[in-house]
């Protein structure tokens, strides 16, 4: 079977996403207080933060994908918040009371504490102006806000029409106007834009012909990489909105070529594909563990910067999958057995 009738191309693609982000905070935010001077190694590896902008793509491709012919049609409303619901919410709170418990039994706390009120608010993704306790869940929070906003077109197209247009507005507008008041700087946020490049990449991907695919992806990906080696070799200071939208437009062509790809990628990658949100919400939790773990025992032991960039990415990348194996999967196999995903 081709990956254009199972999207394997996007697994591969978003396989890639994720290990940017594993090798970006293994490189910023682990490596260097441990393994190296921050300065010598590495320095590919600081645009890997754009691994989400590809992730926020992909999911307005997914939504529009799938959902399409759920538009104007508000009887279909309930599935959908029960899918979106399902697939966002039982794995984050599995890693998220996790990393809760070895708080609690290592006796640390997390940058914003553990009070009531923040565990509240991590648990039910509530928008905040501070991080989580799991950081990453920021990124669920804008997930969670274009689900709200893709609901208004399934409840009624033409006031969900209405929404979208001036959600989008306000996207462009606000953060060119570097407006930055909580909670319109999260309601109108530049990352909102990439959901909306990766509804148009689902409309168009079946234009594109076989003959201009691959200019289209080479073209994307020169965007999306070109983008980020200007900042961590160029030095060129982007405005947050013009390297977010800059993104997106790459990350926009791969998407629409790689949904509409006739290879078989690798099935490594493929699998790694479908363990990317495990991988995304367990690798940090594991690289603390790690990090930990290699003090104590007195490391890095002289270990070339490289090889203590492997030992954290390998460890990083197995906890993921094995969170994907054993509690993602059969979670997701209990849902549709059940009849309720």
């Amino acid at each position: 079977m081709t990956s254009q009738s199972k999207l394997e191309g996007l697994q591969a693609g978003r396989a890639v996403a994720a290990l940017l982000v594993v090798a970006f905070h293994i490189n910023v935010y682990t490596l260097p207080e441990r393994f190296y001077d921050g300065q010598t190694f590495g320095v590919l590896f600081n645009m890997g933060y754009a691994g989400v902008e590809f992730f926020f793509v992909l999911s307005g491709f997914i939504i529009c994908h799938i959902h399409a012919k759920d538009i104007g049609c508000a009887h279909t409303a309930k599935r959908f918040i029960r899918r979106r619901i399902l697939r966002i919410y039982p794995i984050y709170w599995f890693v998220l009371t996790s990393l809760l418990l070895l708080y609690f039994i290592s006796g640390t706390r997390p940058p914003n504490g553990l009070d009531f009120q923040a565990i509240v608010s991590s648990f039910f993704l509530i928008p905040s102006p501070e991080y989580h306790i799991l950081i990453l869940a920021w990124t669920l929070e804008h997930e969670m806000l274009f689900y709200a906003v893709f609901l208004s077109l399934i409840f009624s197209k033409m006031i969900g029409k209405m929404i979208f247009a001036l959600w989008i507005a306000g996207s462009v507008l606000l953060p060119l106007l570097e407006i930055k008041i909580f909670p319109l700087d999260f309601l109108f946020s530049d990352y909102n834009l990439l959901f909306v490049f990766g509804m148009i990449a689902a409309m168009a991907y079946k234009r594109i012909s076989n003959h201009a695919s691959l200019i289209v992806f080479l073209l994307g990906a020169a965007i999306y990489f070109g983008t980020g080696l200007s900042e961590v070799l160029g030095h060129i200071n982007w405005a947050h909105s013009w390297r977010t939208w800059a993104y997106g437009i790459g990350a926009t062509a791969m998407t629409a070529t790689l949904a509409g790809a006739v290879f078989s990628p690798p099935k490594w990658l493929v699998f790694l594909g479908g363990a990317s949100y495990s991988i995304y919400l367990a690798h940090l939790p594991a690289l603390g563990v790690m990090a930990a773990v290699l003090s104590k025992l007195g490391g890095p032991w002289g270990l070339p910067p490289f090889i203590g960039f492997l030992i954290m990415f390998g460890c990083a990348l197995a906890a993921g999958c094995l969170v994907y194996i054993m509690v993602e999967r059969p979670l997701m196999r209990y849902f549709a057995n059940t009849k309720i995903y």
